[in-house]
């Protein structure tokens, strides 16, 4: 089965950079005072006043929803060495307001996903492949390109897929002895990387912990530590 992908626009796909920041973090304190990641006038980028549990009165997650605050802190993020852009989003608030009995940390929490794909080294066609019985190898989805074998004496044929990998020629192996095939590459396995970002909350009450996380598709989950 093949799939035609884009490892390029993908999000995370493909890339060693940062992915993209959907949300921001913002903390009330108990006199009132707000601290968010980002500031609202500048773009700075913010840390955390305290990473551990702590008491204030609510903590959350919001989305960004200004495009002109998307863009004072892409500005703000181009000039460093290793930027962190942010970007607009649906995704609905998570908001926590603590009991007195209660402390909070807020946090993100990364995912690093591995997958194989091939890519096309004649028309950079990049695809998905699963081997299935009607097809035994990689096939281009767009020009019809395929690694290509050949015999050192009957030249280019199909060849019979052992199970350990081996490649042996289908005339050799009735006219003997058995010959394996020499490949001609014109498929390349690449390994892609997505890079995704979960935002956390979690509110501590004695010797309980509950966290609350949001991904990047809007799925909120709530789970006891």
């Amino acid at each position: 089965m093949r799939t035609t992908i884009n490892p390029v626009m993908d999000e995370g796909l493909s890339t060693m950079e940062a992915p993209i920041t959907l949300m921001y973090w913002a903390l009330e304190d108990l006199d009132g005072t707000t601290y968010v990641l980002y500031d609202l006038a500048t773009g700075e980028q913010h840390k955390v006043p305290d990473p551990n549990f702590r008491r204030w009165k609510s903590v959350a997650w919001i989305p960004f929803t200004d495009a002109s605050f998307v863009d004072l802190i892409n500005e703000r993020q181009a000039q460093l060495p290793n930027p962190s852009y942010v970007d607009l989003s649906t995704l609905p608030v998570l908001h926590v307001k603590l009991r007195d009995d209660e402390e909070a940390r807020v946090f993100f929490r990364g995912k690093i996903e591995y997958s194989d794909f091939y890519e096309c080294g004649e028309c950079g066609t990049a695809f998905l492949w699963m081997r299935e019985d009607t097809e035994p190898y990689p096939v281009c989805p767009k020009c019809g390109a395929c690694n290509t074998w050949f015999c050192d004496i009957h030249g280019e044929v199909t060849p019979i897929f052992l199970q350990n990998g081996e490649r042996r020629c289908p005339i050799c192996e009735k006219q003997g002895p058995p010959r394996g095939c020499s490949l001609i590459r014109r498929l390349f396995l690449r390994t892609a990387v997505r890079k995704e970002l979960a935002y956390c909350i979690q509110v501590k009450r004695g010797d309980i912990i509950t966290e609350y996380v949001i991904n990047k598709d809007g799925i909120v989950t709530v789970n006891s530590l």
